[in-house]
């Protein structure tokens, strides 16, 4: 068993919770740095730079990073992966949670939408709604929600997978919101 020094996690913590602020206050370009990160091998280092870099996912550097197929599909993987090891099963959840919340707030971007339609999106989006984490599903449904704004994306969601995965959000969510956000974005594809 690994023993996690905790004064090494808060360091690494702050260290990146100050890399948030001085990024999101002056041009510093350290996107890159703490985007490489988020592939650690260490589940809370990736958990700490995934959750950093998703308070920045309005900043133009990392909309820049998430125009790029290659790297956005690196998102979509982070997103699909909420079940690491025993040990680090909560700092992976964490961290998936923050990569499709990022890539929902950058799908405000329409070159994001469009790299996002070019990897075929349907079926991370489908994934995590199947996976039943009202936390995630909350997020994907914001993901839905922000796409079907740009036209090619509203045609591209019409899709019967996405339908039937709604389907069943609304059938076994214990969320009435969630349930409503579902039904809503289905009226609105069908």
């Amino acid at each position: 068993m690994i023993k996690i020094d905790l004064s090494r996690r808060g360091q690494i913590i702050s260290f990146l919770w100050l890399f948030s602020v001085i990024e999101s206050n002056y041009e510093f370009s350290g996107i890159s740095l703490v985007h490489y990160l988020i592939f650690s091998d260490n589940s809370m280092v990736r958990r700490a730079a995934t959750e950093t870099l998703c308070n920045l996912s309005g900043h133009e550097s990392l909309l820049k990073v998430l125009r790029s197929e290659e790297k956005l599909k690196l998102w979509l993987g982070l997103a699909e992966d909420w079940n690491g090891d025993n040990d680090s099963i909560d700092e992976c959840f964490k961290a998936a949670r923050a990569a499709i919340a990022t890539v929902a707030m950058a799908a405000s971007d329409p070159d994001v939408v469009k790299a996002l339609i070019n990897l075929n999106c349907i079926d991370t989006i489908v994934i995590v709604l199947e996976s039943k984490h009202e936390d995630m599903v909350q997020r994907v449904l914001f993901l839905i929600n922000q796409m079907l704004t740009d036209e090619s994306a509203f045609i591209y969601l019409q899709n019967q997978k996405l339908l039937d995965s709604l389907t069943a959000v609304n059938n076994d969510s214990s969320s009435a919101e969630v349930k409503e956000i579902a039904m809503d974005i289905q009226n609105t594809l069908i």
